[in-house]
């Protein structure tokens, strides 16, 4: 009988165990997209579950180096020439980019095999960012001119990942946008939208505060984050996590910068950024109203403007000027 006791504890903490271990892996796998999603529209890198894709100048053009997700070593050498591009993903054996030069947004193997176009635009009057979900896209065209903030309009589509079944979202939409379960949120106006894949409406997220000069930072499950300048000179920054489900808001942070802000990443009600005059740039975390450069200084003293996702944690792209190229490789940063 006690045999038999112990064997069953032992069958219901085994059970125990692998429940918290499977939702563990589901939360990291819904993240996973939508840090995605945050590398397409920000960074130079982007990855799957199998391979890293990294951005690198080499000594005679641009080239795409991939390595293996399981600890970023690398798994093989140039992959295809991904000059003047504004968006990567990576799916399955394949990666998409915006070729920007030609105005299109492309398809290729990760051998840099089989290139095809998936969406043709006009490169005089446009440029592209777009990101992947599940079986889709949704990409949108960014018109530059005179206006006060540089853009004159966009227009956000999606489609299916051969580029067929092209529908419009909407227009005029400046922030980066994001996926949730079969929705597509973005802000536009004072507004945040969410747009439904499967019936093609979009309908607006009542929140309690109006949006008017949000930036979109990131988006982890139902919580979008989102940052306000409070200053003409943009160095006074209000960041918020915004519940698109409850339709709540928090504010979580105020911070004065020291320097010109080139990225601001945000992830489990913490954020970070990488500022600097282009010269010199550093990487901080935002910690009760302040940048802590302190924690990071001695690994990242040469960061890029370059930050963002690898799994559920930080990634920050660094150099060393010494080196051929400027020597640019990533660091990962614990993000607990």
């Amino acid at each position: 009988m006690k045999k038999l006791l112990s064997l069953l504890l032992s069958v219901v903490m085994l059970l125990s165990v692998s429940a918290v271990s499977l939702q563990a892996f589901a939360a990291e796998v819904k993240f996973d997209l939508q840090h995605q999603q945050y590398n397409s529209q920000n960074a130079e890198f982007n990855y799957n579950k199998d391979s890293f894709v990294h951005h690198r100048y080499g000594k005679k053009e641009i080239n795409a180096y991939i390595y293996s997700s399981k600890s970023l070593r690398k798994r093989g050498t140039k992959a295809v020439n991904l000059y003047d591009y504004t968006s990567l993903a990576v799916k399955g054996n394949y990666m998409f980019f915006v070729d920007a030069s030609e105005g299109a947004i492309k398809r290729c193997k990760l051998n840099g095999k089989k290139v095809k176009t998936i969406v043709k635009f006009n490169p005089d009057k446009f440029s592209a960012k777009f990101i992947i979900d599940k079986n889709r896209m949704y990409y949108n065209l960014i018109q530059y001119g005179g206006s006060s903030d540089g853009i004159v309009q966009t227009k956000l589509y999606t489609c299916n990942l051969k580029g067929k079944k092209v529908k419009k979202v909407a227009k005029n939409v400046k922030s980066d946008f994001y996926t949730y379960k079969n929705n597509l949120y973005f802000v536009k106006g004072k507004s945040i939208y969410r747009y439904d894949a499967k019936t093609g409406k979009s309908k607006t997220v009542y929140v309690g505060m109006p949006m008017n000069g949000a930036k979109v930072i990131s988006m982890e499950n139902n919580t979008l984050y989102v940052a306000f300048f409070t200053d003409e000179d943009e160095f006074q920054l209000d960041l918020y996590a915004i519940d698109v489900t409850a339709q709540k808001y928090r504010r979580l942070e105020r911070v004065k910068l020291d320097a010109p802000l080139h990225s601001i990443i945000a992830s489990n009600d913490k954020f970070y950024v990488t500022t600097g005059t282009g010269a010199g740039n550093s990487f901080a975390r935002v910690v009760n109203g302040k940048l802590d450069y302190k924690s990071y200084n001695d690994k990242y003293e040469y960061a890029t403007e370059n930050a963002g996702f690898f799994k559920n944690n930080i990634v920050v792209e660094s150099s060393d000027y010494t080196a051929p190229g400027n020597g640019k490789y990533v660091c990962v940063v614990k993000n607990k």
